[in-house]
């Protein structure tokens, strides 16, 4: 199958701070790349698959634009834009990998980068966890959600918040999962 993006330049630059000029010879395999980290372990491999195919068919259900256009899509437009942070500041040229210079503009410094770059990263997690919610809240819509199989699938995970914090023996469980595992409301103690 050819690489088949969920987003293009046009909506990508309508929906971030992108300015015009960034080169799409960076933006394309780096939504490429985002797809494959960041939203397929979201979908799960059936699911993300599954739109894939549909996508290059030409033949993208309802059900599935409306995820495609209400969920996925910001998602991914945040997700690239972290990562555009770092794949359009250092270069990888024929004998040197550096930061080009600027000659209208004011590199940041590495604080007021990671600054940045969290704030981009908290919105992409907000917008990968409402994916989670939405196809929790209708997965009879999208049976392809839970029917990952294979040993070697990317099963959807439960939650897309990253943290350095450690909260040992609880995993959050999704407000629409509906499940009660007895003692916290919402959290699931692994140990019984």
């Amino acid at each position: 199958m050819s690489r088949i993006l969920f987003i293009d330049e046009t909506y990508l630059k309508e929906t971030s701070v992108i300015d015009d000029n960034v080169d799409m010879k960076v933006v394309n395999p780096t939504i490429d790349e985002c797809q494959d980290y960041y939203i397929h372990p979201v979908l799960g491999t059936d699911l993300f698959e599954d739109i894939k195919t549909s996508i290059d068919n030409n033949s993208v259900s309802a059900a599935y634009q409306t995820l495609l256009n209400n969920y996925i899509r910001p998602a991914l437009s945040k997700w690239v834009q972290y990562e555009l942070m770092i794949n359009n500041r250092i270069k990888v040229r024929n004998n040197v990998t550096g930061i080009p210079t600027a000659d209208n503009m004011q590199i940041p410094d590495i604080s007021e980068m990671k600054f940045y770059m969290d704030r981009i990263k908290s919105k992409a997690e907000w917008y990968s966890q409402r994916i989670t919610n939405f196809l929790c809240e209708y997965e009879t819509d999208y049976p392809k959600y839970t029917s990952n199989s294979d040993g070697d699938d990317i099963y959807p995970s439960m939650t897309s918040y990253q943290t350095g914090m450690v909260l040992p023996n609880y995993r959050p469980i999704p407000k629409g999962l509906k499940v009660d595992y007895g003692d916290k409301k919402g959290w699931r103690n692994l140990n019984s």
